[in-house]
């Protein structure tokens, strides 16, 4: 037992140090995110949720980023380079119903194609656009996360 132990010090003393070595003359670590399909949704739906006027064109650039970065099968991932899952896509669906409520649409081509190639895409991971369906595909994932963070 004393060898793991001293195997797994001296493991995250090397991890650290690689990791301190990395950070820039400044101190911090600089790097770079992978654009978000969730963050944009969150941030549009967030602004909408205010209802200031001044914001408008910020969720309406969100709304076109989001309709350029769906994927081909209808979702929409966390990432740009994620596959598609059912909460970030149900976030991006929920920002177009804000969007279109707000009208928001103008010179954006046809979001009525993007809403409908998300509502395929939600109905065949989902099994439907109902709440009981929506939540059912929802709460199956949140539960293995809540189990995984109560084991650690």
């Amino acid at each position: 037992m004393h060898e793991l132990l001293e195997r797994v010090t001296q493991a995250g003393a090397a991890a650290r140090g690689v990791l301190l070595g990395e950070r820039t003359a400044s101190g911090w670590w600089e790097g770079e995110l992978s654009d978000s399909a969730l963050s944009t949704a969150v941030a549009v739906l967030a602004l909408g949720a205010e209802g200031s006027e001044a914001h408008r064109g910020l969720m309406a650039s969100g709304l076109r980023w989001l309709a350029r970065t769906q994927l081909a099968d209808g979702g929409w991932g966390d990432t740009v380079r994620s596959k598609a899952n059912v909460a970030t896509t149900l976030l991006a669906w929920s920002a177009f119903g804000m969007g279109e409520r707000s009208g928001l649409f103008q010179g954006m081509g046809d979001p009525a194609a993007v809403v409908a190639r998300a509502e395929g895409w939600i109905v065949k991971e989902a099994g439907g656009l109902e709440v009981g369906a929506l939540k059912a595909a929802l709460g199956g994932g949140m539960g293995r996360i809540r189990r995984l963070r109560c084991r650690s």
